[in-house]
């Protein structure tokens, strides 16, 4: 995590579902006098930082929603973000149509196994489930009630995924602890 507070920003980088911003404010090498953030779940993130920087909040629930953003963050610093909106939603849109009849294996995004009893993983509605959709998977927690649900070790056996997407990888799991695990 880097601290951008010793320029007077008052504001921090942070890592996984920490509000984060960037802030430009009076910082001299960037010439700008914005903050950025993508979470409106932590009231810092929003406050006006000590340097009077304006803070524009933005938070993408959807991959739709990244190729909208960068409209906005081009508004926000003088640049052209639709053409990079233009060319996300190309992407996007690229992908969907080389997926659309595909067989659609199920996947488990695994987030956090550190208590297998009750392991993070993405639920509808978050940005990971919408991209596993849009890359033609089905997601295996589809049926959960919040976007970051927990679920054990045993139901993600009993849904057989296909596909199994170690994002606490960063975090030292590896795929032989997951294929030691017990069912696995």
């Amino acid at each position: 995590m880097a601290v951008v507070d010793e320029q007077g920003c008052g504001l921090r980088v942070g890592a996984w579902r920490a509000a984060w911003a960037v802030c430009l404010g009076d910082l001299p090498q960037h010439g700008a006098r914005r903050a950025v953030s993508p979470s409106t779940h932590n009231a810092a993130a929003t406050a006006a930082p000590p340097t009077g920087a304006a803070v524009l909040v933005v938070d993408p629930q959807n991959a739709t929603d990244v190729a909208r953003t960068a409209t906005l963050l081009g508004q926000a610093v003088g640049a052209n973000g639709a053409k990079l909106a233009a060319d996300i939603q190309a992407k996007l849109d690229a992908v969907k149509a080389k997926t659309a009849n595909a067989t659609k294996p199920k996947v488990f995004h695994e987030i956090d196994a550190s208590d297998l009893t009750k392991m993070y993983t993405v639920g509808p509605g978050s940005f990971i489930d919408d991209l596993i959709k849009l890359a033609g998977g089905t997601n295996v927690a589809a049926a959960a009630k919040t976007q970051y649900p927990t679920i054990s070790a045993e139901e993600v056996v009993r849904a057989d995924p296909e596909i199994v997407v170690l994002a606490d990888a960063a975090f030292g799991t590896t795929i032989d602890q997951v294929i030691t695990r017990p069912g696995w």
